[in-house]
C-alpha cells in the first residue's frame, strides 16, 4: 500500500492555487476562501497520514478528509472552468 497517493492532490492544490491567482474576475476572494478550507483539509489529511504509517493502513478519518478534499478540489475546478470561459480575453 502506497501512502504517498497525496502528492497528486498537492500537485492539484498547487496548480488551482496559481489558476486563482491569474484569474481575473471580481470576488475572486470567494474562490479563494473554498481554496483555504481545501489547503486546510490537506493539511489535516497530512497529519492523519502520521498516524495511519504507524499502523501501516489508511484511517477512517485519513479516507473521508481525502475524500471532502478531492470533493473540494473538484468544485475549485469547475469554478475556475467557468470562470476562464466566462472572463473576456482569457487565453
Amino acid at each position: 500500500m502506497s501512502m504517498d497517493h497525496n502528492s497528486e492532490l498537492k500537485k492539484r492544490l498547487d496548480t488551482t492555487f496559481f489558476q486563482i491567482v491569474e484569474l481575473r474576475i471580481p470576488n475572486r476572494g470567494d474562490i479563494m476562501r473554498i481554496w483555504r478550507t481545501a489547503r486546510n483539509q490537506f493539511d489535516l489529511m497530512d497529519q492523519e497520514l502520521v498516524q495511519c504509517r504507524r499502523v501501516n493502513k489508511l484511517s477512517p478519518k485519513y479516507q473521508e478528509l481525502e475524500k471532502n478534499l478531492i470533493e473540494s478540489l473538484d468544485t475549485i475546478e469547475q469554478y475556475l472552468t467557468f470562470a476562464t470561459l466566462l472572463t473576456p480575453n482569457h487565453n
